[in-house]
């Protein structure tokens, strides 16, 4: 059903049936998640489509195999062993915006059309809850960094899965999260905290006073951004993100990567190999196995009693033991890099540039596969004691509810909220120089718009179009706003230039932000080859943008 004449019939007075669907959906690199609007309860409830692998997740993951001319998804598509000729689909969701297509029995197959088939597989659990399901409503979520290339061939996908006139649209990973936290199940009447042990706690945070924090381990990296709450009542939402960091180091994927080489350090030994001279049947089979056995080695019965693992794909089978200290010392330096993480993400506080304590966060929503290992929960609860640190059992999951509470408020089953998100990350305007090449001088951005100002950027190396008769010099900079007007922001003087004739002065330009919305400039001279060495000339200057 059109999700339009769903929202009206709802508006009018007609209550929606059992039959009824309104879905979240989160697709993800690693994994996805899907979830429903229960009308009946009021809340949004996450779908088991794991097959009873433990995990209402599946790998986003697609396999097909030419024997039987078919196609394999989730877990089956990661364990499956096939024969060599299988195509293996993964990371979908990097591969948009790049016209991906594979190579399928001598056909040419989009990264479109299989991440549609993909989402036409994931929709197709909820006739496992009702057989005469109709899906009357979609929201997807969508990293922050997606492209808008990206953006449109995920329409396409839709599109492909015949879900063009459910979907309701696209909501980004962390508004979804906070349209589920703000929903009301975790949300105390009065405060913004949900109600806990009252001993030993600094006072709760106020409506309009609280800071919370996101932390989402995926796949690919750890992402954090701390938000005040401006506003909090029953119609509205105001949030303003003062810091925000991302670290591809720290991923569900790096701790897999060890895990692998762990097991594969295990096989070696036992029979006496090189790591490179293991064939690549049981190269394959160790990555099943390591995927099927992570979970054991964090397990909260490993620290009372170590665990057996076994190798029973290898000929012969053999057995090793994992005990307590060698999972820690697998993850220590794992453990480091996610501390040092959230330090800076404090000490990225872009509303007055100064540093926060973790005794400040008074909310901390961890998300994301990688914080359902044991681990990376203890860390988060030990770093921030005195913070209400809220887990669900299966973190993947956050995501997929809180699109489904969004698509809810779009059709009206629930109060509609007006939700803002003020962010203080990004930069709002293009910084750059004028550059006059020919008759034409153009702008030639040194900071572009949307970026994070806490981003390093590499110095920017460019040659000046006009001669140097003066050692007083002055490079002008400039903003350009997003309907492209361009004014002057500063000038720096640079002294010390030596004569030099027209385009043979290579200056670097390297700009940083001490917050969101001051910048300093770095300006030195690089010279132009044998006949125009570099001088000592450099030349700083800090202005506001």
């Amino acid at each position: 059903m059109y999700w339009k004449k769903f929202k009206s019939q709802v508006s009018s007075g007609t209550p929606p049936s059992e039959a009824h669907f309104v879905l979240g959906i989160d697709i993800g690199n690693d994994s996805s998640s899907i979830s429903f609007f229960n009308a009946n309860t009021g809340q949004a409830e996450v779908i088991d489509i794991s097959g009873g692998y433990g995990k209402p997740s599946i790998p986003t993951a697609m396999q097909y195999i030419p024997e039987t001319k078919e196609w394999v998804y989730g877990e089956y598509a990661v364990l499956g062993e096939g024969s060599a000729n299988n195509v293996q689909v993964t990371g979908l969701l990097d591969r948009l915006g790049k016209r991906e297509y594979f190579d399928v029995d001598g056909r040419s197959i989009s990264v479109v059309t299989l991440l549609g088939m993909y989402l036409k597989e994931l929709v197709a659990h909820i006739y496992s809850i009702n057989p005469k399901a109709e899906i009357v409503g979609v929201v997807a979520a969508i990293p922050s960094y997606l492209s808008d290339e990206a953006k449109a061939e995920f329409l396409q996908a839709f599109q492909k899965a015949g879900l063009e006139k459910e979907l309701i649209g696209f909501v980004t990973d962390r508004e979804c999260v906070l349209h589920g936290y703000f929903q009301g199940g975790e949300l105390g009447a009065q405060n913004m905290r949900p109600a806990r042990k009252p001993q030993a706690r600094k006072p709760r945070a106020s409506a309009t006073n609280g800071k919370l924090l996101l932390l989402d381990l995926g796949a690919r990296e750890l992402r954090g951004t701390v938000f005040d709450i401006l506003a909090l009542s029953e119609s509205s939402i105001q949030l303003r993100s003062t810091s925000s960091l991302f670290e591809g180091n720290i991923s569900a994927n790096v701790v897999n990567s060890l895990i692998g080489e762990l097991f594969t350090l295990f096989y070696c030994d036992n029979f006496g190999l090189a790591a490179e001279k293991i064939s690549p049947s049981a190269r394959a089979q160790l990555d099943s196995f390591s995927y099927q056995h992570r979970d054991i080695l964090f397990q909260k019965n490993i620290k009372s009693k170590p665990a057996r693992l076994y190798f029973n794909f290898a000929y012969p089978a053999f057995s090793r033991t994992v005990d307590e200290d060698e999972v820690a010392s697998l993850i220590h330096d794992i453990e480091l890099r996610m501390k040092d993480f959230i330090s800076k993400l404090l000490k990225n506080n872009a509303h007055d540039g100064s540093s926060l304590q973790a005794s400040d966060i008074d909310v901390v929503l961890a998300y994301g596969g990688g914080f359902e290992m044991i681990w990376a929960r203890e860390l988060v609860k030990d770093f921030f004691r005195q913070s209400d640190v809220l887990f669900r059992k299966n973190s993947k999951s956050r995501v997929s509810e809180g699109a489904a509470v969004a698509a809810a408020r779009k059709l009206s089953l629930l109060p509609d909220i007006d939700f803002q998100l003020q962010d203080l990350n990004r930069v709002n305007v293009d910084i750059g120089i004028m550059i006059t090449q020919g008759r034409r001088t153009r702008f030639h951005p040194l900071v572009e718009q949307s970026s994070f100002w806490w981003q390093k950027r590499p110095p920017v190396h460019f040659i000046l179009g006009d001669a140097v008769a003066s050692d007083h010099l002055g490079l002008q900079l400039f903003r350009r706003n997003s309907e492209g007007d361009i004014d002057l922001v500063d000038e720096i003087t640079l002294i010390g230039l030596p004569e030099r004739p027209r385009g043979a002065t290579r200056l670097s330009v390297d700009i940083s932000f001490k917050n969101f919305n001051f910048v300093t400039c770095r300006v030195k001279d690089l010279g132009f080859g044998e006949m125009f060495p570099r001088s000592e000339m450099s030349a700083e200057k800090s202005f506001f943008i």
